[in-house]
């Protein structure tokens, strides 16, 4: 499964990527950079490894200045018997108009409990349909703290500022 959602996302990326002109991508830049700032929200059904969830997402996003790069901060909870929580550092690639990757290191713990808190690592593809500044679209991601993995399939709501 693993395997399958990591090839997925690079012949997606790699077969868009590479067959944009120089004309589409300052078209990019130029959608890209009419907002700076994105508060995002996702909900989602969180596959664990002998169960399933529900999960919420919410992230802050600023856009570098003429790049298709961005940074920011995200936190996840799932709702199963555990509790868990995720915070991270968010690092954006936005390779098409719509199309968001985000990969986002940061720390796992359990219900509040920060005394066993580990590694994680997310990585979120999400393709989302803008209207004004709100955007609408699924989302995909997978999480691992290389003991435990989940992966997650939902809606993510986005507002632009």
């Amino acid at each position: 499964m693993k395997k399958l959602f990591f090839l997925s996302i690079l012949l997606l990326l790699g077969s868009e990527i590479f067959a944009q002109s120089h004309e589409e991508e300052s078209d990019l830049h130029d959608c890209h950079d009419e907002h700076k700032n994105e508060f995002g929200v996702a909900s989602t059904i969180v596959f664990l490894e002998e169960e399933s969830a529900l999960g919420v997402h919410i992230h802050y996003v600023r856009s570098l200045e003429h790049s298709r790069l961005g940074y920011g901060l995200g936190y996840e909870r799932v709702f199963d018997d555990h509790g868990h929580n995720a915070i991270g550092f968010i690092a954006a690639y936005h390779p098409l108009e719509g199309l968001h990757v985000n990969l986002i290191p940061g720390l796992s713990f359990e219900e509040l409990d920060f005394t066993d808190a580990k590694f994680t690592y997310h990585v979120e593809l999400a393709y989302s349909f803008d209207v004004g500044n709100v955007h609408i679209g699924p989302v995909v991601g997978y999480a691992s703290d290389f003991e435990h993995f989940h992966s997650s399939v939902g809606l993510h709501l986005g507002y632009g500022f």
